[in-house]
């Protein structure tokens, strides 16, 4: 009512136009009221009810026009939407490959749940999405039967499946892959047992074992892993040359200390191992021959009055020698056993017959 007499009070052209659009002139029809004597008729505020019954004696019917609605155009236009059309991906498909799900197919292991055998760890394998396990299920078995050995060398010699030393006491792998995981942070040396099943599941060599032993049901086996590998976009190769670690325990002090167990033929462990077996010398006094202490450093038994160079020390006079300091007379044996070939010389007529046939092993 407030925005109706504002506009009704406004003088501007045009508003008395809207004025009347937006409230019309309402329409009463005429209404007789029956009037008491002495009783004046009451002026209508608002429009009387209309009575909307059927007049029989009125011919015609009072017809009341709904206003008219005002139509207001927006002030601002909209912007029209902008209609991104949906361009359907068009299907790549590649030859050879399979693009559709892999089923998870349950498979009974063939080695151990073979005829006459029952395994129920080899029971309920799966060719989907378990075929990770599968794969390493069938290394272990046939790494049991000593079917690895073909294609994944021991380095041990000319030794048979059941005679390899398989935990790594004697024999230590590293993976000859240099980006295997087996070589990222500080994984250690690993036993051939250990590593052998390791190549079998990571370096697809089950694959190659499955190839040249195929035999009924093994046909759908070959296949899915076949198909994994291809899909990681993997090649099946051949191993390259072991790298192993050959272990030992001292043959002299026979491991009593810590130091004469886990000794090494590796290249660059082997300068331990010689200074192992030169300390090992001279407890047994083999070099008192060989480097005697001097008459100022011998005792009445005929061994060193000073070993550790407090009173007399000793210089290595061999030529080309990095070592120029002054050292006591164990220190000095040692020294000269291992750096300067009197090692090799004390273990060739030692009457152990491993250390003699260690003395062409160890040496720099």
């Amino acid at each position: 009512q407030q925005l109706r007499q504002l506009m009704m009070e406004d003088t501007r052209p045009g508003i008395k136009e809207v004025l009347n659009r937006l409230y019309p002139q309402e329409m009463f029809s005429a209404v007789k009221v029956k009037q008491e004597k002495g009783v004046p008729v009451p002026f209508a505020q608002s429009a009387p009810e209309v009575d909307n019954s059927e007049d029989v004696d009125d011919p015609t019917e009072a017809k009341v026009e709904a206003p008219e609605v005002l139509k207001v155009a927006p002030m601002f236009k909209a912007a029209p939407s902008k209609v991104i059309p949906v361009i359907p991906k068009p299907e790549v498909k590649t030859e050879g490959t399979s693009l559709g799900p892999r089923v998870d197919k349950i498979h009974n292991c063939l080695i151990c749940n073979g005829p006459g055998k029952s395994n129920k760890d080899g029971r309920k394998l799966n060719l989907g999405s378990g075929l990770q396990e599968l794969k390493y299920h069938y290394s272990v078995c046939v790494y049991n039967e000593g079917g690895l050995v073909p294609f994944i060398d021991p380095g041990q010699g000319s030794l048979k499946s059941e005679e390899l030393e398989e935990y790594g006491a004697k024999f230590r792998y590293k993976c000859p892959f240099p980006n295997c995981s087996k070589n990222q942070g500080r994984n250690k040396a690993i036993g051939y047992k250990e590593y052998a099943i390791h190549c079998g599941v990571a370096h697809h060599q089950i694959e190659k074992w499955m190839v040249a032993n195929m035999r009924p049901g093994l046909e759908e086996v070959y296949a899915a892993v076949k198909i994994a590998r291809e899909e990681e976009s993997m090649e099946m190769v051949d191993m390259p040359e072991v790298i192993v670690e050959e272990m030992h325990t001292c043959f002299i002090c026979e491991g009593k200390e810590r130091e004469g167990r886990n000794l090494s033929f590796d290249g660059s462990m082997v300068y331990q191992t010689r200074y192992h077996y030169a300390s090992c010398y001279y407890d047994e006094g083999a070099y008192l021959h060989e480097y005697p202490p001097g008459v100022q450093n011998t005792n009445e038994e005929g061994g060193p009055k000073d070993i550790l160079g407090k009173e007399v020390k000793y210089s290595c006079q061999e030529r080309n020698c990095t070592v120029k300091r002054k050292l006591g007379y164990k220190e000095f044996t040692i020294h000269m056993s291992n750096e300067h070939g009197g090692l090799e010389e004390v273990m060739k007529v030692d009457h152990r017959e491993a250390v003699r046939n260690l003395a062409g092993r160890i040496q720099k």
